[in-house]
Parts: C-alpha cells; structure tokens; sequence
C-alpha cells in the first residue's frame, strides 16, 4: 500500500534525524546541559508522507532568541544533510517567531499545525502547540 511505503519512509527519516542528535557530532559547548532545542518535522514530512523525492522539511524550534551554539548546532547538522545528499526545506525560529509568523502568513500556520515532534526539547513542542492552539486557532472554529 503506498501510504504504509510513504509512512516508512518518514519513520526511515525519523530514527536518521535520532541517531544524530542522540550522538551530538556537533562543536561541544561548557555547559553540557539538555539542548536547548527542538526538531520537528512539518509539510509533508510532518504528516508523516515521504513521498520519493520530496523534501526533509524541518523546523528547529528554540526557546527564545538562537544563542551563537543553538546556531552551530543548527548549522552542523543542516551542512551533514546536504552532505548526504538530501533535499531540505528548512526554518530556525523561536516559539514568539512562530506565532508571529503564522498570524500573518497561511501557509507558515498550515506547517506548524502539521508539525510533528522528532527529538530535542519536547516541553518546547508542547509550549509550542499550546500557544498555537491559543493564539492562532482560538476564536476561528466553527459557531
């Protein structure tokens, strides 16, 4: 069935991207507390539809404003991406930039909405997909 080869190939996409941040290949900084960081998949990644040949859209999700090494990391790992040969979509923004930017553009709305957690900080999904819930889809259901 081709939705169970388009499912696979995202779970494929999903232990990639776990393995790599599980092994922290990236410049090591002083303090090794939790990254303060989170992957997710959206567009149709997100949705868990890997068709052949689309993107790995991502979006690293951090808390506030990117620190110099969120900005390696983020750097490090889309440079070992491309190295493999992948073709990325990809955002970096905080949890204030996704509002903002889903407010005034449908289709940055559409991708968080779809967004699903891979690895890093899941408080900052969960924070994330609260704030969504009410700051973006609040007051616009059906009467």
């Amino acid at each position: 069935e081709v939705s169970a080869l388009l499912r696979a190939r995202a779970s494929l996409f999903d232990s990639a991207l776990t393995e790599l941040f599980n092994t922290q290949p990236w410049p090591k900084r002083e303090d090794q507390g939790d990254l303060p960081l989170a992957l997710l998949a959206v567009g149709g990644y997100g949705r868990a539809e890997m068709a052949p040949h689309s993107d790995v859209d991502l979006l690293f999700l951090y808390p506030y404003k990117q620190t110099p090494w969120v900005e390696q990391v983020i750097e490090f790992t889309l440079y070992l991406l491309w190295d493999l040969g992948l073709k990325l979509g990809h955002s970096a923004r905080s949890i204030d930039e996704c509002m903002r930017q889903a407010k005034a553009d449908t289709t940055i709305s559409t991708a968080i909405l779809e967004a699903r957690f891979i690895i890093g900080d899941d408080d900052l999904y969960r924070e994330m997909r609260g704030r969504y819930g009410r700051d973006i889809v609040a007051g616009h259901g059906l009467a």
